[in-house]
């Protein structure tokens, strides 16, 4: 008991009582007190001395359990990091991640998978590429869903080019999402295996707020093509990029991503609502020359399960392109380009072989063996000019294009 009354002094002297003096003037203090109230008669008669010390024994021992309990509280040096600094975000935030002072390892981490943080994500942004030999700038809208039905709707506007990019698989949609249209901001990843490479010429600069979210702002120097400089603003919670700039010598920005509007986690997805591949024409299609859309004839129906639609239309050229790909590798992979002008000719010295033919309907149609299994079929409609290839067999291909029809709005 002496020992375990020892270790209690110990204990209340280096927390509870670890500021207070007791001195000379405040034990006498103590004593008269204790004096005057043996003196007092109280509802239940004199208390006895014994019971005293017993109950003031008992309430020290509460409170030096409690101390013990919450254990010792931060000095007056060194901030309490019982527990990460929350973010407070303006959007649904259940899934990312919350502390604030992110490493470089971290951060490199979450840039190369975003899709963990989040169950869905729709925005837009612009892409910029000045450093190269001609400039580049394209429009993005997107909604991507990922879970048990990971889905993803990207559509991209670059100068008189319109394309939609539909995937819709979940055994393979990480792999196909992280290769497709959104990834210089929505899945960074070759962005973030470049740092690594260079994970000494750049740093955590600071933290603001943009677009509602937290971001960290990253700087350094680069040298690629023009560009000697860069900042970057990467959202912290998932690993998105926001905002990039690179810098050319004299200070000009030469490359950039701007986003526009970004929210996560909303129930309402209207891009995604349907898995017809059909859905992918975008919407702009209907404000094209009638003269254009008449020639425009789809694929309606394919062998097998599409999970990834693209379609392109380019009105200053007045070419359309279609390309599905579906399970099972690059044996279920068709493309589809309708132009105004003839097809330019295979090089003989890729072992291409030539033979004419017919299609179901009787239309007469060349078809073209490049190598040892991909086949084209070209022929003409109307002064517009058609080219499915894939490697289906001849017979499939057939089938294929025989279920083309006109796009309906």
């Amino acid at each position: 008991m002496q020992d375990e009354l020892k270790k209690l002094k110990e204990t209340l002297e280096q927390t509870t009582f670890k500021d207070f003096d007791f001195d000379e003037e405040k034990r006498k203090k103590v004593h008269e007190t204790y004096k005057r109230k043996q003196r007092k008669p109280t509802l239940f008669g004199k208390v006895n001395p014994t019971f005293s010390m017993i109950a003031c024994f008992m309430i020290l021992l509460g409170m030096a359990f409690y101390t013990l309990k919450q254990g010792p509280g931060p000095s007056e040096n060194e901030p309490s990091t019982s527990k990460p600094v929350e973010i407070s975000e303006s959007t649904d935030s259940r899934k990312f991640a919350i502390e604030a002072n992110v490493t470089k390892d971290k951060l490199i981490s979450r840039m190369e998978n975003p899709l963990a943080f989040f169950d869905s994500v729709q925005g837009s942004f612009t892409y910029h590429i000045g450093s190269y030999h001609h400039d580049i700038t394209e429009k993005k809208h997107y909604q991507i869903q990922t879970g048990k039905h990971s889905a993803s709707y990207i559509k991209s506007i670059q100068e008189d080019e319109v394309s939609i990019e539909k995937i819709s698989d979940q055994h393979d949609f990480q792999e196909l999402f992280l290769a497709g249209g959104v990834n210089p901001s929505i899945a960074p990843k070759n962005y973030a295996l470049w740092l690594k490479t260079i994970e000494d010429d750049w740093e955590i600069a600071g933290y603001e707020e943009m677009q509602g979210l937290n971001v960290v702002r990253i700087e350094g120097k680069m040298s690629r093509h023009s560009a000697t400089s860069f900042k970057a603003w990467v959202h912290t919670g998932t690993g998105i990029l926001i905002k990039l700039e690179e810098y050319a010598s004299n200070g000009d920005v030469v490359d950039y991503i701007k986003t526009h509007s970004i929210s996560f986690n909303q129930k309402d997805l209207t891009s995604l609502r349907s898995n017809d591949p059909m859905s992918a024409i975008p919407e702009e299609f209907n404000e094209y020359p009638a003269s254009f859309k008449k020639h425009i004839k789809i694929l309606k129906s394919v062998p097998y399960k599409i999970i990834e639609a693209r379609v392109s239309i380019n009105t200053d050229k007045m070419t359309f392109f279609q390309h599905y790909k579906g399970e099972n590798g690059s044996r279920n992979d068709i493309q589809l380009r309708i132009q105004p002008d003839r097809f330019e000719e295979w090089k003989a010295s890729t072992g291409v072989k030539e033979n004419n033919g017919n299609l179901l309907d009787g239309t007469e149609a060349v078809f073209i063996r490049i190598g040892k299994q991909k086949l084209a079929v070209r022929w003409e409609d109307k002064g517009y000019y058609y080219e499915v290839s894939s490697l289906l067999s001849k017979e499939e291909l057939l089938e294929v294009i025989d279920s083309m029809g006109k796009l309906k709005l």
